[in-house]
């Protein structure tokens, strides 16, 4: 108290008033500043009135008919007519083995003696079924997908020498939820695209759906847990001029319905705290937690049914790092 009367009694010239004047002017600038700078930084959308189309998204995988081919009699193979990646007509030989030549002389020869009925049928057939073990036939055209052995390398019957896929025969194998099945139904239209076709869109429909739960697979590998169950969904592909090639990675929607002139937000906007969906709706500086009830969904947007009016804005960003009346800052 002594302190502040001596103060009071200090009569400061004009000069030290206006010091202290500007001073403080630039102290409530700096607190106003940072008062500003502070805060989650946030992303913000309002709440319209548009069209859903309401989707299941799956990453999936180009599959094609693989035929496997094998020898059909013991010998060294002399002779290679193909190479991994090579197309191949139906009835193309790719494969000898060195017991060909003579085969194909004996054959000749018992084709001739049977015409002239010089041997019997029998004796013909087995001439013949020898010749055809001693080279491989691609079965359908295709390409060859994999060479399993060498010139010079002795096989047996049954062995694997190479692969033939169809490319005219593909087809896409998806995993769904259980929560997704029951709106999944065959000859539902499938948008389809790829890395491969930035920005293109390739027509498919829903060819079956196995109504048999199977463990997840995640990189080739089944995740052992019963919370993971999903049934496999096999896609036809429409027209792609054969740009869609065996084993490519693809992302699919299947398209269930058009939901239109419904309030929504984009999907970033909302999570799940507990058992309820919820979202954060900024008023100035602060953003408030609001229960919401969520509808029909697509890759971008989700329906708010109830919770939220259109014009709230609401926060896209960073909302793990909220929680009820934080302070925020609103980036563009």
């Amino acid at each position: 108290m002594r302190i502040l009367d001596r103060l009071k009694g200090i009569r400061l010239q004009k000069w030290q008033k206006v010091t202290l004047g500007v001073m403080g002017a630039v102290l409530l600038i700096i607190m106003w500043n940072t008062w500003q700078k502070g805060g989650v930084p946030i992303k913000v959308v309002a709440a319209t009135k548009g069209d859903i189309r309401a989707t299941v998204n799956a990453s999936g995988r180009v599959e094609a008919k693989t035929i496997p081919l094998g020898a059909k009699s013991v010998g060294r193979v002399t002779w290679m007519g193909v190479e991994e990646g090579d197309k191949v007509q139906m009835g193309s030989v790719l494969l000898k083995m060195d017991t060909y030549d003579q085969a194909l002389r004996d054959f000749r020869r018992s084709e001739a003696l049977y015409d002239e009925g010089l041997i019997s049928r029998k004796a013909f057939e087995d001439a013949r079924l020898f010749y055809q073990s001693t080279f491989v036939t691609a079965p359908q055209s295709g390409f060859i997908s994999k060479v399993l052995v060498d010139a010079g390398q002795v096989v047996a019957p049954g062995s694997p020498v190479m692969t033939i896929v169809d490319p005219r025969d593909r087809w896409i194998e998806i995993q769904i939820d259980q929560s997704d099945l029951a709106e999944v139904k065959k000859g539902q239209p499938v948008e389809i695209s790829c890395d491969a076709y930035p920005g293109k869109i390739f027509p498919g429909t829903v060819e079956r759906v196995v109504e048999q739960a199977q463990l997840k697979e995640v990189a080739g590998r089944v995740k052992l847990d019963e919370d993971d169950l999903v049934f496999k969904v096999r896609l036809a592909i429409g027209k792609d001029d054969g740009k869609l090639l065996s084993g490519l990675s693809v992302e699919t929607a299947i398209l269930l319905g058009l939901t239109p002139n419904i309030l929504m937000v984009p999907r970033a906007a909302i999570a799940l705290k507990g058992d309820s969906m919820v979202t954060y709706v900024v008023w100035g500086r602060v953003a408030r937690l609001r229960n919401v009830k969520t509808g029909a969904r697509d890759a971008q947007n989700i329906e708010i049914m109830s919770g939220l009016t259109s014009g709230e804005v609401v926060a896209v960003s960073n909302l793990f790092k909220l929680k009820d009346r934080s302070r925020v800052r609103i980036e563009q």
